[in-house]
């Protein structure tokens, strides 16, 4: 049985129809093709067995699917990630090649995020975490914590701020948490 792909400007005029699904043995039952924002699918691909990913005329790249994504081949500027429920872990460096991105959501499946998993993320500013994810949490400034607020796991490289104070409740800083952003000239510990 062949594997279904979205082709291009597959929802093209259609102010209707936002979501095509596909059968379980395909994607597990997920959603395959979704039109974001009115969006149209600018090009897919796969990623690993069970992984698909799309991205969108607007630079949004959308990946989904179950289990860890090993990489996407993505040939555009991408500004926006938005990863979806089902994807639990990704390998090191993995947005490493997305020098543009300016936001990234990350779902409640996510169990594991490496440290340096946004290296050269230079345009960074937001990390947004799905409030039932049981590891990650961010705070309505867009850093990336530990669940329990007291890890600081990642300060995205984008953010334009020149000072940030640390939550008084944050005992540990990860390793690269503060690497890539240029403009921050002071931390302050809140202890």
């Amino acid at each position: 049985t062949e594997t279904p792909s979205c082709g291009e400007n597959v929802f093209s005029n259609s102010e209707l129809i936002s979501t095509i699904y596909s059968k379980p043995e395909y994607t597990g039952g997920v959603t395959f093709c979704s039109k974001p924002n009115k969006n149209t699918i600018n090009s897919n691909g796969t990623s690993g067995e069970r992984m698909k990913y799309i991205t969108t005329t607007e630079s949004e790249l959308i990946i989904y699917g179950e289990g860890e994504i090993r990489g996407v081949n993505v040939q555009q500027q991408i500004t926006s990630i938005t990863i979806k429920d089902g994807i639990i872990t990704f390998p090191n460096n993995f947005f490493k090649s997305f020098e543009q991105l300016n936001s990234i959501r990350i779902p409640s499946t996510v169990t594991t995020i490496e440290n340096d998993i946004f290296d050269e993320c230079y345009s960074l500013q937001t990390i947004n975490v799905d409030s039932n994810n049981q590891n990650y949490t961010s705070n309505e400034k867009g850093i990336l914590f530990r669940k329990d607020m007291k890890t600081l796991v990642k300060y995205p490289n984008g953010k334009q701020e020149t000072n940030y104070t640390i939550p008084e409740n944050v005992t540990t800083i990860d390793a690269y948490a503060f690497e890539g952003n240029n403009k921050l000239n002071t931390i302050e510990m809140n202890q």
